[in-house]
């Protein structure tokens, strides 16, 4: 009896690991800045399963300026496909775009998903309603405070759409 109450604590206490491990929130390594392509490279190198989220014209904007939008998708699409091929464990990307500047239907460019998002809000609502579909470590890219914030108190890595420009 004695030796079945043990075999039942080791049991329960590898499920207790496995509900932390899971449940663990996702959080930079210490000394990475979010604003840094450390931070871009931290997430290729990662081996677990996650989500990647991106303010796509935030990030277009950083990269090539706000001149020729359906340019800048292009260059935010080109370097999530390579960030996608780098990346060691499983990454889904995301990618949302305000429709004012150009629209389209959620879409899949290789491995990256695009999806349009319209109204006053736009790809910042679009991120929120991402993060909530998102069960899985999520990461959020944008330059916008408060959409970074957001993602933060929705439990997700807030990174700096600059770490992405850097790193590329």
């Amino acid at each position: 009896m004695h030796t079945g109450y043990l075999a039942d604590l080791g049991i329960i206490f590898a499920v207790a690991v496995c509900v932390a491990l899971l449940f663990a929130k996702l959080r930079l390594p210490t000394r990475v800045l979010p604003d840094r392509k450390e931070a871009i490279d931290w997430l290729a190198r990662r081996t677990g399963g996650g989500t990647l989220i991106v303010d796509g014209y935030n990030l277009a904007f950083t990269l090539s300026g706000p001149g020729d939008p359906a340019a800048g998708r292009e260059a935010v699409l080109r370097l999530l496909e390579r960030l996608r091929r780098v990346a060691r464990g499983p990454l889904r990307i995301l990618v949302a775009f305000d429709s004012r500047f150009g629209s389209g239907p959620a879409e899949a460019s290789g491995s990256v998903e695009v999806r349009f998002f319209t109204g006053e809000q736009g790809a910042d609502r679009g991120i929120m309603e991402l993060l909530g579909e998102v069960e899985e470590s999520r990461v959020v890219v944008s330059s916008d405070r408060e959409v970074r914030e957001s993602a933060e108190a929705a439990g997700a890595v807030a990174l700096w759409s600059e770490a992405l420009a850097e790193w590329w």
